[in-house]
This record gives C-alpha cells, sequence and structure tokens, in this order.
C-alpha cells in the first residue's frame, strides 16, 4: 500500500507531499497532503460504498479527522437515514429515499474556494437529489 510520497533534489533531505492511512479493511481512510495544509477523510458505508469526503458543513467538529482547515466537504446519501452517528456527526439527508438498492439517492457539499458556499464561519452547503425509474436508471 503506499503509505506515503516524497520528493527530493540531493537524496537526504526529503519532503512530503501526502501521507495515506487506511482502515483495517483496506480501503483509504485518510490522505494529508502538502505538509499537512488539507487532510481529506474518507467514510464508507458497511458494503463498501463511499460515504463522504470530509464533512459538507466543513466544521472541524464534524469532520472524521477534527481538522479545521477542510476546503471541501462532501456526503453522498443512499437512503434516508443510512449513515448517522454521535460525536462527529454525518447525517443523511431528509429527502433521500427511504429503499436501498445501492443508488445514490442525494449528494451535498460546499467548498471553501466557490463565492457563496462559506461564509467564514459556516458552510451554505449545495446538493442534488437523483431520481431513478423501476429500472434503477437515473431519469432526474
Amino acid at each position: 500500500m503506499l503509505t506515503k510520497v516524497e520528493t527530493s533534489t540531493d537524496n537526504a533531505n526529503f519532503t512530503t507531499h501526502a501521507d495515506y492511512s487506511y482502515y483495517k479493511t483496506g480501503e483509504l481512510k485518510r490522505v494529508n497532503i502538502a505538509q499537512g495544509a488539507q487532510g481529506l477523510d474518507y467514510v464508507y458505508t458497511l458494503g463498501g460504498q463511499l460515504k463522504s469526503i470530509n464533512h459538507p458543513s466543513l466544521e472541524a467538529s464534524k469532520d472524521p479527522g477534527g481538522d479545521g482547515n477542510d476546503v471541501f466537504g462532501l456526503t453522498l446519501d443512499y437512503y434516508n437515514g443510512d449513515y448517522l452517528r454521535n460525536g462527529r456527526n454525518i447525517t443523511s439527508s431528509p429527502t433521500a429515499g427511504s429503499d436501498y438498492n445501492g443508488n445514490i439517492k442525494a449528494a451535498r457539499w460546499a467548498n471553501k474556494g466557490i463565492s457563496g458556499d462559506y461564509n467564514g464561519s459556516s458552510a451554505n452547503q449545495k446538493g442534488y437529489l437523483y431520481n431513478y425509474n423501476r429500472n434503477n436508471w437515473l431519469t432526474g
């Protein structure tokens, strides 16, 4: 497994560009990039599907890694209430469908780099809801 990316111009002094850590089951858990300037935390469903990258609130208290410097956060909702926990909460969309079939029902995100997404203390989350037909084909 890749655990670290470093470069050197003299083969003695190295600069770390990224550190990787993994869950015991093998999925990527966290990446620290640019000498710790940004941390990316990954959370998965029990079935191994990506659930979130950081937290769309961009609040350190809700971030899986506790970072206060997150620039981007995303949560994917598979069904209403599919992932709830105490502490550093990652909650699902109340408008996502109640049936679970593996399809993404909603996506919520925020980005500090986009005007209007972050006001300096809290995120203005954006989102998409997805609709599928009886064959589970995306319709809207």
